[in-house]
């Protein structure tokens, strides 16, 4: 796993915040995409879910990794992926899931 940067701010009024965060190198890779409708345009406030199979097949013993829904042009991103790990990807619209993806990175 990579390192968490945070931090926690409560600004005063007018006052100006400016803060540097460095981040350790992670290797960990994303997943990115889109979704489309039957007519090929984008599909917006889809939920997006990202699961680790941990090698199993059943969903029961699925990890839920991330998770979110499409922006305005179908867009999501989600990670982190590692490589050689198996990941299955569910898309929900309107509670029911439209499409199931495996992918072994």
């Amino acid at each position: 796993m990579g390192v968490l940067s945070k931090f926690f701010l409560k600004a005063s009024d007018g006052e100006h915040v400016e803060t540097v965060v460095r981040l350790a190198p992670d290797s960990r890779g994303i997943l990115t995409g889109r979704v489309l409708n039957d007519d090929g345009k984008p599909a917006a406030d889809v939920c997006v879910l990202l699961y680790d199979t941990m090698g199993k097949q059943g969903f029961d013993s699925y990890v839920l990794i991330d998770s979110m829904f499409t922006d305005a042009e179908g867009a999501f991103i989600l990670g982190p992926v590692t490589s050689g790990s198996l990941y299955a990807v569910y898309v929900y619209s309107r509670g029911v899931r439209t499409r199931q993806l495996e992918l072994k990175g």
